[in-house]
């Protein structure tokens, strides 16, 4: 894979765990997901009792919402924007941050690794079977041309007794 490509990717990703992280409070369109599959819209007075504790957001609720199990964003609500202020603050009082960012790297390597993995099954199953569609396409066709030639003397016979 490029690296621009792979770069551009991981950039992505960050971006959309900032948001999870550190969210507008004004602008979230974030729903907490409980472990019964319940969806609540996320209170706007959680996000700000977080950016007033220097917390990380998910770190917030998940301590408020124990029965918590995700969070959900959704993808047309959210420009794509987080709270900077917040993420420099909070990043300030964070020694972990190397740490996470580690292990986003290393989520992120595994995830494209396996993305690519699934490519790759899907390039070799669409050989295989285009392969074997061919053959069944082939042996259709000489078939096809037996029945045309027996229909076609069986025609020119019955055309030459009359």
């Amino acid at each position: 894979m490029p690296f621009t490509i792979a770069a551009d990717l991981q950039g992505r990703v960050e971006e959309r765990i900032r948001i999870f992280e550190f969210p507008l409070c004004d602008t979230n369109e974030m729903k907490i997901m409980f472990k019964n599959g319940l969806l609540v819209p996320v209170v706007r007075q959680d996000c700000i009792d977080a950016r007033n504790e220097d917390r990380k957001f998910t770190d917030y609720i998940f301590a408020k919402y124990v029965s918590a199990s995700d969070i959900v964003i959704d993808p047309d609500g959210v420009t794509g924007s987080y709270d900077k202020d917040y993420f420099r603050k909070v990043s300030r009082n964070s020694p972990q941050v190397e740490k996470s960012q580690e292990e986003l790297s290393r989520s992120f390597q595994s995830k494209v690794d396996l993305l690519v993995t699934k490519i790759e099954n899907f390039e070799n199953m669409y050989r295989r079977d285009l392969t074997k569609i061919m053959g069944n396409l082939d042996s259709l066709n000489v078939k096809m041309d037996y029945i045309y030639r027996k229909i076609f003397e069986e025609e020119e016979d019955k055309n030459k007794e009359k």
